[in-house]
């Protein structure tokens, strides 16, 4: 099929360098052709090259079925590239992930629970000052108090779950030994969980499809135990 490009702008796309999507009908049928093509004098694109592909209709179509999907697949892949460029290995990304994502579970916890047990809320409050909700984060010894029965709230297997969404190839047991290794760690330390979000290597992108996507999704039935009993005061 090395027929002359189009002069046509709406029926070839420049893809930067010599390579071209073309739109052409080749004995009755229309391809979509992503491939290479010669220049003559004028820097004129006119003849295609060996390299490049010529697809069918159902093929193009199925390709633009399938593009999120690849476009995701390419960034996740991108960044991998990336972290090995910087020396970062891919123990210490996976460590970064599992550690981004249950801190973030803790977190919603934390302040979901507020929400269900504020005076403010019950009591309908106009001030946002006399909302234990909306000012836990300041209350660093209270939560640190009750940090190791916010943590145990989430379970385990939402925290795998949530990071097999991007942890396609780690085995089970090891993200289970990164969960438990951080609730020891984090037993009585909330600002080890705090700073886990604050100063996650992970991209930004990341950061807010795990706090408004993952997280919301594993921890969409979580059970408050009675016990745990706040204090409040203003």
């Amino acid at each position: 099929m090395n027929e002359v490009v189009p002069n046509d702008s709406k029926k070839r796309f420049h893809l930067g360098g010599s390579y071209f999507v073309v739109l052409q009908r080749y004995r009755g049928s229309v391809f979509v052709c992503i491939r290479e093509y010669h220049y003559d004098e004028h820097h004129i694109p006119v003849l295609a090259g060996k390299r490049g592909i010529n697809l069918r209709i159902p093929e193009w179509n199925k390709l633009y079925e399938h593009s999120e999907q690849i476009t995701a697949a390419v960034e996740k892949l991108v960044d991998q590239i990336d972290l090995s460029k910087s020396g970062i290995t891919a123990v210490k990304a996976e460590q970064d992930l599992v550690e981004f994502i249950f801190a973030a579970m803790v977190d919603t916890v934390i302040y979901k629970w507020f929400q269900i047990h504020c005076e403010g809320c019950q009591e309908h409050y106009p001030s946002q000052r006399d909302h234990a909700c909306l000012n836990y984060g300041s209350m660093d010894s209270l939560i640190g108090l009750y940090f190791r029965e916010f943590h145990l709230l989430v379970c385990t297997d939402w925290v795998v779950g949530a990071c097999q969404t991007y942890l396609k190839h780690t085995q089970y047991h090891v993200i289970v030994s990164m969960v438990e290794d951080l609730r020891k760690q984090w037993v009585n330390s909330p600002q080890l969980a705090a700073d886990a979000i604050e100063n996650s290597s992970l991209k930004k992108t990341v950061r807010d499809d795990i706090e408004t996507d993952v997280v919301s999704k594993w921890l969409g039935d979580v059970k408050f135990h009675d016990h745990i009993e706040l204090s409040y005061s203003l």
